[in-house]
């Protein structure tokens, strides 16, 4: 993840109907379950709708509880640490130490699919996976970063919704190449 700047990422996984956002681990250690979010939660919040709504079933009011809980109430989407808390999570990670943007997506009920039902899975998510790409070029804002000091904490600001963000530029000795996933607005560097 050092090596390529990945700005969005998705991790697929079986067992559940449903995207889940960072954070993953709640900050309280007296909860198990807690809405945890990030200073980019409002950003997690569209990458994982924009996955969810394009799924076959995700959304879909009339689709069978893969288990007990019903995440269609919810657009099909959840933040993570409110859901169930995973300590140490490639999406927490990748948050927290990279500039990508990663979501769990939990693409079907059942955790190993049989052979046969593959076809079936695959156009249920097809869709899902290509608006899913299509957003690293639509909400994307890269940006050129001049620091003399290596991984220094830089921080943009949102200037219309006020909104401050902070990156580790890492591994910069001159010139750094960075990207902020924004959904809109103009950025300021400092």
């Amino acid at each position: 993840m050092e090596k390529n700047p990945f700005v969005l990422g998705g991790n697929l996984q079986g067992g559940e109907l449903v995207v889940a956002y960072p954070y993953d681990m709640v900050r309280s250690v007296w909860k198990t379950q807690e809405h945890t979010p990030t200073p980019d939660d409002h950003v997690f919040r569209w990458l994982a709708y924009s996955y969810a709504s394009t799924h076959r079933l995700m959304t879909d009011a009339r689709r069978r509880v893969c288990h007990t809980e019903d995440f269609q109430k919810e657009d099909g989407t959840v933040n993570g640490a409110s859901w169930h808390t995973v300590a140490g999570s490639i999406n927490d990670f990748s948050y927290l130490h990279t500039n990508c943007f990663e979501l769990s997506i939990y693409v079907g009920c059942d955790k190993y699919p049989h052979e046969s039902e593959l076809p079936e899975e695959w156009e249920n998510n097809r869709e899902s996976l290509i608006v899913f790409m299509e957003q690293v070029s639509s909400k994307t804002t890269w940006l050129t970063i001049y620091t003399p000091q290596p991984n220094k904490k830089t921080t943009i600001q949102n200037l219309s919704s006020f909104t401050l963000l902070s990156r580790n530029v890492k591994d910069c000795f001159s010139f750094c190449f960075g990207h902020i996933i924004e959904l809109e607005g103009t950025l300021k560097v400092f």
